[in-house]
């Protein structure tokens, strides 16, 4: 079995929800998700994963920050988020945006 270094067993994930991870740079977003800035707006997050990905020859470490429905992947000490996660819900329709906005509503 694959998975990433300190990463959860396989089962454990099947019980969530599918998320699909994107990365922010390909959806033409690139600089716009400091971290900083998401703290000071919306608090700290409701829950942080950290984890090692072997990356070519290194050893990267990662945060996964959530701020339910959406969560974002931080590689080392960056202010960039660099993928952003979300149900797989909440990517149809209009935009992941406006449905991650209606789902906190929702609440």
């Amino acid at each position: 079995m694959t998975m990433l270094l300190g990463a959860q067993p396989a089962a454990d994930f099947a019980r969530r929800e599918t998320e699909l991870m994107f990365d922010i740079e390909k959806l033409g977003d690139e600089g716009k998700f400091s971290i900083m800035a998401i703290k000071k707006k919306f608090g700290p997050p409701t829950k942080i994963e950290k984890f090692n990905s072997k990356e070519g020859a290194k050893i990267v470490a990662y945060q996964q920050l959530h701020y339910p429905p959406l969560s974002f992947l931080v590689a080392g000490d960056s202010d960039q988020a660099s993928s952003i996660a979300a149900p797989k819900r909440l990517w149809a329709g209009k935009g992941i945006l406006e449905n991650a906005k209606a789902a906190l509503n929702a609440k």
